[in-house]
């Protein structure tokens, strides 16, 4: 009796949101009183119920809000967020004691970090193997294990969970959003109807919790009674094995991780659903994950840590137009303009802009950083990031372009276009391929030279073996 469920639900919501206020702790005590020995979360091969993670959360909250203790947390908390119980319940834990947390990302590196600390006045927590490798002062250790699980503490409301960008090209940016919840409707709409949350029973997150995509889909699927599989490192063949002996129903991840389960005949027999973003997703891998595996249903989101989620590609819209990222979701406003926001008239590429009411500038137009078409029907295309254009005597070149037209050669398995300085020409691009059969060089280039025009064509072709991914799975 479904319908009897979701009543003690939201009496059990209401109950937890008067006793302790309104932020992520709330929706652990509600299904943790609801369901305390349903699994919550599967990290590698370790089961972790709701009452686990309740049990070890108030720990920390005893520890951290004990005003005898000799160092008090700051109001601003920069989480290493690791792909552990502890570092879950840290983050529980600060957001029922009201505090304002952003999630860092414990792989960046030391100069990247030292910046974000600096910039941020940021106090970091997290295990000691985090801060093992790292010249840092401020710090607090998560706390081991203790027998003390109760408190006293007012309600909380409206804590601030901001993440961080991955600093690829520079220091991490943080991204915070005002707590509007009603603002937000569109995004549950997304989640729960169009993503098919209410459906799913086990989703497998391959995308860091220290990444917005991957800290969205486990909270989301945690409020939702879900459970949430998790790698503490990914691993592909690992990662096989978690799918085929869990019976996983859905994925989220990245296309370079869908590409590597698909390469190594992952068994998705079970898997239903996937969602992809944060990663362009190339025409030919949508192609082949739908052909070989026909109960899939594909979702391609596209989306920033700054904007939040934008665009969105159902399975219909990618049988369509697999090279496209869909259509703006209910509550958002795209344009494709120059730098300065001007709207340019369709059918060229120009910037990709955004306006909702969930981004970090709320209701206000926001650069998203890649360039962007739109066809006649309403779809966008990217075309890479603004600063992946080069110029090639004179021609605006765009590096997916001959992407997508590689894809379309029956050898080529992936392919990353890229610039590279040319004497001549200022500038021209350059490409790494990894193949599924065998195929020579020179043929290659005479088969581009047949379907390019003269700017489009590399004037060097790298064969590789493997993807080179950062933490995330984004190829680098």
């Amino acid at each position: 009796m479904k319908w009897f469920f979701w009543l003690r639900w939201c009496i059990s919501l209401c109950y937890s949101t008067i006793q302790h206020g309104i932020h992520l702790y709330s929706i652990l005590d509600v299904q943790t009183r609801i369901q305390k020995n349903k699994t919550a979360f599967i990290i590698d091969d370790q089961q972790i119920s709701f009452l686990e993670l309740k049990y070890r959360t108030d720990q920390l909250i005893c520890a951290w809000q004990n005003p005898h203790s000799p160092k008090q947390l700051p109001q601003q908390i920069g989480l290493m967020m690791q792909q552990d119980l502890d570092s879950l319940a840290a983050l529980f834990a600060l957001s029922r004691l009201g505090k304002d947390i952003i999630i860092v990302n414990p792989s960046l590196v030391q100069h990247k970090l030292q910046a974000l600390i600096d910039q941020k006045q940021l106090h970091l927590i997290g295990g000691l193997d985090t801060f093992t490798q790292l010249n840092i002062q401020n710090f607090t250790l998560i706390p081991p294990p203790s027998t003390q699980q109760k408190f006293r503490i007012k309600p909380t409301y409206f804590n601030k969970i901001s993440v961080c960008s991955s600093g690829s090209t520079g220091i991490p940016k943080v991204a915070t959003r005002q707590s509007k919840p009603l603002q937000s409707l569109p995004l549950l709409d997304l989640m729960l109807r169009k993503l098919k949350f209410f459906k799913i029973k086990q989703i497998f997150v391959m995308t860091p919790l220290c990444h917005a995509a991957g800290l969205t889909a486990s909270l989301m699927a945690l409020s939702f009674h879900k459970t949430v599989i998790l790698q503490k490192r990914f691993d592909p063949q690992s990662a096989k094995q978690l799918i085929k002996h869990h019976q996983i129903d859905c994925l989220n991840l990245v296309p370079t991780i869908l590409y590597r389960l698909i390469e190594l005949n992952a068994p998705l027999c079970s898997v239903q659903y996937i969602i992809t973003g944060s990663a362009p997703l190339s025409a030919k891998l949508v192609k082949h994950a739908l052909l070989h595996y026909p109960q899939l249903q594909l979702f391609n989101l596209y989306g920033s840590s700054e904007s939040g989620i934008n665009l969105l590609a159902t399975t219909t819209d990618l049988k369509r137009n697999p090279e496209s990222i869909g259509k703006a979701i209910q509550g958002v406003q795209i344009k494709i303009a120059d730098s300065t926001g001007q709207p340019l008239e369709n059918g060229n590429i120009g910037i990709l802009w955004s306006k909702c009411a969930w981004s970090i500038t709320p209701n206000q137009w926001l650069q998203c950083g890649d360039l962007a078409v739109q066809d006649a029907e309403g779809y966008y295309y990217l075309k890479g990031r603004s600063d992946d254009m080069l110029i090639c005597g004179g021609v605006n070149v765009y590096p997916i372009d001959l992407e997508n037209i590689l894809y379309t050669h029956s050898a080529i398995s992936y392919a990353r276009a890229y610039a590279i300085d040319d004497t001549d020409l200022g500038q021209c691009l350059a490409v790494d391929i990894i193949l599924n059969q065998a195929l020579n060089i020179e043929e290659l280039q005479l088969w581009i030279s047949g379907q390019t025009p003269r700017y489009l064509r590399p004037k060097s072709i790298r064969i590789i073996d493997r993807i080179e991914t950062d933490s995330i799975g984004k190829p680098v």
